[in-house]
């Protein structure tokens, strides 16, 4: 059962499988999770329901984010496929597979963050106005920061309508993504006013909070603007020379619109998640830019199949050697201190489970 590990946020997730309404979790955040119900909702329809080690709460967590990850990796290869060859493609997958989009939700069980990553991956290999307005309402329900997304999409449409010799309708591309979004905030309403469920009783704002302990301390204090880029370079680790390398193709080549497309929506989601504490978490779902920078690089800068697959093996390498690690502050003398005192290591999936099982609490990283 996890004894002694107190409540976490995947015993929360667990309560909402069994009432996806329920208003009895604890935690600051019980309010957002309340409004986000949709892996608790798949888990009820299915039944797959219980306490921490029943085999059947394991099937609804982490069971079907573990599944939305496989597809959404899987739709990722597909996706990359279409305009790579195969070599590029598996590489360009288990690049992303390095990251942020699979360590958190490998590791954090309360988080199904691949129910948001599996729509933006569909977006990535199929466009049509009806995918774009059910993928934005479903990704966006189960975690808004889809959104952080749809710039990077856009672009991704662009380069490939470009490839193929046609050209993307921007206007509505952007109107299919509003009403989606649209979509999710009357449901949103509906949740909070008792339409649908029995309400939500408001409290002090989350936002408000989130603001005043994170937003307004990073941006205003230059001196933790460094700890801030660390953390977004958490995110990608050594995968952010990709975006790097697209850029200066760019400049060389006189592709100043898609410079600014691409490097504007990276600054501006940067400074977004600067409100949120896990910031290496956050800025994963904007993992389009991958793609979108591999696309740059190939048919922009005209890199051979060879060239970029040996290059990106190279940048691989480095994501595969160093430690990924889930950070949410570097302390100010962070060389004298022991980093396991402010950074939680990013297990492979077999060792965490395997720490899992053998742990009569459960380990750390699967019960946030």
């Amino acid at each position: 059962m996890g004894k002694d590990s107190g409540t976490t946020r995947r015993d929360n997730l667990l309560l909402q499988c069994i009432d996806p309404f329920t208003r009895h979790l604890i935690g600051v955040e019980r309010h957002q999770l309340y409004t986000r119900i949709l892996q608790p909702s798949i888990a009820n329809l299915l039944g797959w329901c219980g306490e921490r080690r029943d085999f059947l709460a394991l099937l609804g967590s982490p069971g079907i984010a573990y599944s939305a990850l496989i597809f959404t990796l899987s739709f990722l290869y597909c996706a990359l496929r279409k305009y790579f060859c195969k070599g590029l493609s598996i590489a360009g997958t288990f690049a992303i597979s390095t990251s942020m989009v699979t360590q958190w939700t490998n590791t954090h069980w309360g988080h199904p963050d691949s129910l948001t990553f599996l729509p933006i991956s569909i977006l990535l290999l199929k466009r049509n106005y009806f995918f774009i307005v059910f993928c934005t309402f479903i990704g966006s329900f189960n975690d808004e920061r889809f959104i952080l997304s749809i710039p990077f999409l856009l672009l991704w449409w662009h380069l490939t309508d470009q490839k193929e010799g046609q050209k993307l309708n921007l206007y509505k591309s952007i109107f299919a993504f509003g009403i989606g979004i649209l979509i999710l905030f009357l449901f949103k309403f509906a949740l909070i006013n008792g339409y649908i469920g029995p309400g939500i009783e408001k409290e002090h704002s989350l936002f408000i909070s989130l603001l005043n302990d994170y937003f307004l301390p990073i941006v205003l204090n230059p001196s933790k603007w460094p700890q801030f880029i660390f953390l977004i370079f958490l995110g990608f680790r050594w995968l952010w020379i990709l975006p790097l390398v697209a850029l200066t193709i760019c400049v060389r080549h006189k592709k100043i619109i898609i410079f600014y497309s691409l490097l504007i929506p990276i600054l501006l989601s940067s400074l977004v998640i600067a409100i949120n504490a896990d910031i290496g978490r956050s800025i994963s779902f904007c993992y389009p830019l991958i793609p979108v920078s591999m696309l740059i690089i190939k048919d922009i800068g005209k890199w051979s199949n060879e060239k970029l697959i040996y290059f990106l093996n190279f940048i691989l390498m480095f994501n595969i050697l160093t430690p990924a690690a889930k950070v949410f502050y570097v302390p100010p003398n962070w060389w004298k201190t022991n980093p396991l005192e402010w950074s939680s290591p990013a297990l492979p999936l077999p060792l965490n489970l395997w720490r899992w099982l053998t742990s009569p609490n459960g380990a750390q990283t699967w019960i946030k």
